[in-house]
């Protein structure tokens, strides 16, 4: 679906406190007068208006979620994202100039003597649709809508900036279903009320959709189900976007989920890491944008002192960390495919005819131990160790030094090997200018897996729950598991189709719940990190957007078309 999409600008950065609102401040949408509920007033010459209340009668919509802490700001012809300092808050409400706001969404605006008159293109309520499970509205164009008034057998709901077709009934009746009558009419110009008479209280579950020249709303009735709200929006051909409320019976929940269908034949999934290196962290919108990313999620644990990742994590056939016990991991073959497993890693050095095992990669030093660095680590390295430690740098294949020291210095452009106490004899008949490769065998064995990311647990296998906090060495009673928090997880299904899914309030258990409710039926899926590192990205047009906590992270998996 293409949009405009606008970032703002910083217009002004510290806004003086002294306002004036004395004289009454007339506002105008098409002659007719807007009564606020928070009035206009001015401020250094300009005449501000509620940011939230009067977006609404000009059919935009405002998010004040965690979205790179800016506010989102909706309307039919596109999203903007503002800065906020861009506003001015007053009693908890926040303000925007109104010659910014007309501005942006392309309205129109006069002034006549101390009135302001607005005109923006209104929305049509093109069609409704009542049978005995619910109530389906179509319009030819998104526009907000908001609840009035819900009583046990009464729905009414407002819908702003909109006008009704001459063709739309009034008033309809049904003689059998949950609903007995659903009336329309027009509160004013601009603002069309829709109220539902039920014959018996009922659970009401509601889903929106939108597309280019297109946006329904559906609300569905019924008394055994838990309440839900469901939003759906199309981002281009292939991804689909799902924001769903719903009580899933332990508290309101907020899942924002995104759906790619056939995904193998447009996309590629690949791990990243921060720019600066493994032991860094960067947020999951950097990582992103970096590397020209349609969607992202965070993947594996890390080491909240180093930064280090901490599961499996293999990129380019190369390890960068090592699996935990038997974690749950996320394959990523040579041709695509994807793998959910719980495999352990062996690490070695191939020299000569010998393989001599590695103890763990990109970790700090312990005694007795033979540790490798790959290029642009970041993280810690050595812990105080008696006597010297034996240093293999590889280049190319090839060692290129060979030296005993105290002290170790990561490499940018090599892999280093240090061996400590008496693993140091495994390394002796190494030779400079010998070749040498570091190589890894997975169990279960898979040649053909070039990427891994992981973190667990593994919830789902071939449709069936899988979730064994045991064999994954998870403690059942921990906070890690038990806490319901912010969760992040990746699931396919039987059709060939992703799914990047983050929760607001959910534990381990809570995630099978949520992915049992999705509409389609899944095959395979795993938790990654949850809590502050929980975050998922899409590019709408040219916009990030942010889901969940968006915390910095050290490892991300990035959605990225074929081409690139």
């Amino acid at each position: 679906m293409m949009r405009n999409i606008v970032l703002i600008a910083v217009a002004f950065t510290a806004l003086p406190v002294l306002f004036c609102n004395a004289d009454p401040i007339p506002l105008y949408l098409d002659l007719e007068l807007l009564q606020l509920d928070n009035p206009p007033f001015r401020l250094e010459g300009q005449v501000m208006v509620p940011l939230e209340e009067f977006s609404r009668y000009l059919g935009a919509t405002v998010d004040y979620g965690r979205i790179m802490g800016q506010k989102l700001i909706r309307w039919a012809q596109g999203i903007a994202l503002l800065p906020g300092d861009y506003l001015y808050a007053k009693d908890g409400i926040y303000y925007i100039a109104l010659a910014d706001i007309i501005t942006l969404i392309g309205a129109s605006l006069h002034q006549i003597d101390n009135a302001y008159h607005v005109r923006v293109e209104p929305v049509f309520l093109k069609t409704i649709a009542v049978d005995i499970t619910g109530i389906t509205l179509r319009f030819d164009s998104f526009l907000p809508v908001a609840p009035k008034g819900i009583e046990e057998d009464l729905l009414v709901l407002r819908f702003y900036n909109c006008r009704i077709t001459p063709e739309i009934e009034r008033r309809i009746d049904l003689d059998e279903g949950k609903i007995r009558y659903v009336t329309i009419h027009a509160l004013s110009q601009r603002v069309v009320e829709v109220q539902i008479q039920l014959r018996v209280p009922a659970h009401m579950r509601s889903k929106a959709f939108l597309a280019e020249g297109f946006f329904s709303v559906q609300l569905l009735f019924d008394q055994d189900q838990l309440a839900k709200t469901e939003i759906r929006e199309r981002i281009g051909p292939h991804i689909q976007h799902h924001e769903i409320m719903r009580d899933f019976g332990w508290g309101n929940v907020r899942v924002n989920y995104l759906y790619i269908a056939d995904w193998r034949n447009h996309f590629r999934l690949v791990p990243v890491v921060s720019d600066n290196g493994i032991g860094e962290l960067s947020s999951l919108t950097e990582m992103a944008r970096r590397y020209g990313a349609v969607a992202a999620i965070n993947a594996n644990f890390f080491d909240t002192a180093t930064g280090v990742p901490v599961g499996l994590l293999i990129k380019e056939g190369t390890v960068l960390s090592i699996n935990h016990s038997r974690r749950a991991a996320l394959g990523i073959d040579f041709f695509g495919r994807l793998t959910f497993f719980r495999p352990k890693v062996a690490l070695f050095l191939r020299h000569r005819d010998e393989k001599i095992s590695i103890t763990a990669v990109n970790r700090p030093m312990r005694d007795n131990e033979i540790v490798v660095y790959t290029p642009g680590y970041a993280g810690p390295i050595s812990r105080p160790l008696d006597g010297l430690y034996r240093i293999i740098t590889l280049r190319h294949g090839r060692v290129a030094s060979i030296r005993d020291s105290q002290f170790i210095t990561a490499e940018q452009e090599a892999y280093l090997i240090v061996a400590a106490g008496d693993s140091k004899r495994y390394l002796r008949d190494l030779q400079v200018g010998d070749m040498a490769r570091i190589g890894f065998a997975l169990d279960p064995a898979d040649p053909f897996i070039t990427d891994a990311v992981s973190a667990g647990p593994l919830l789902i296998s071939d449709g069936v729950v899988a979730l064994d906090l045991e064999l994954e060495a998870f403690s059942p009673g921990s906070p890690l598991v038990i806490r319901r928090t912010d969760r992040s997880l990746i699931a396919v299904d039987w059709l060939g189709g992703l799914i990047f899914l983050t929760v607001n309030y959910a534990n381990f258990a809570d995630l099978i719940t949520i992915l049992n409710a999705l509409p389609v039926r899944v095959q395979h899926a795993m938790a990654f990190d949850g809590g502050h590192s929980s975050s998922m990205v899409l590019l709408d047009s040219a916009i990030y957007r942010e889901f969940s906590r968006g915390g910095r992270v050290a490892v991300g998996l990035i959605l990225v078309p074929l081409n690139r």
